[in-house]
């Protein structure tokens, strides 16, 4: 009798187990597929973009990096501008913003030396969940990256519907 609930509760502490073994490799799956969706869309161009033609003497961008490409809600981040002056005299520049999802849309004013590399960075606070970009220019280079934002817990809206929606039937019930 005893022996046959050991082997019971081992039993369901094996299921227990692949279950779980499931569902973190699910979760593994999901992130790993948000981040690449994120990258999906660098270079596109945003349809509200405008690009501000600058004063600019140079063309110093060169590229921009996120320090995250999934980000939650309640997370802020870091995009960077990498500039570069191959020029043998120093050199000016306008370097715009434009993420209308986390509320920015600025211009910097930048001096790079001869032959230098210089990094300018913004910090950015998501407004709405959601697959968004970040465009970044020097007047004539416009260049941008794709930035996924989930809710706290990780979910993307729809997947937060669908579980909002199935706590409900479980309400119900």
């Amino acid at each position: 009798m005893i022996q046959h609930r050991v082997q019971r509760s081992w039993r369901a502490l094996a299921a227990l187990g692949v279950v779980l073994l499931l569902l973190s490799g699910g979760t593994v799956s999901h992130l790993f597929k948000l981040r690449r969706d994120a990258t999906r869309v660098d270079g596109s161009r945003p349809s509200i973009s405008s690009i501000l033609v600058s004063g600019s003497d140079c063309e110093p961008l060169v590229s921009v990096e996120a320090s995250s490409r999934v980000v939650s809600e309640t997370d802020s981040f870091i995009v960077v501008a990498i500039l570069r002056n191959n020029e043998q005299a120093e050199c000016r520049a306008e370097i715009s913003i434009e993420a209308p999802a986390f509320g920015i849309r600025e211009s910097r004013r930048v001096r790079l030396k001869a032959l230098s590399t210089k990094r300018e960075p913004w910090i950015l606070t998501p407004q709405k969940s959601g697959q968004h970009l970040v465009g970044v220019s020097d007047g004539i280079i416009y260049r941008t990256i794709g930035v996924r934002v989930t809710d706290v817990v990780g979910l993307t809206p729809s997947q937060a519907k669908l579980l909002l929606l199935w706590l409900a039937s479980l309400g119900r019930s």
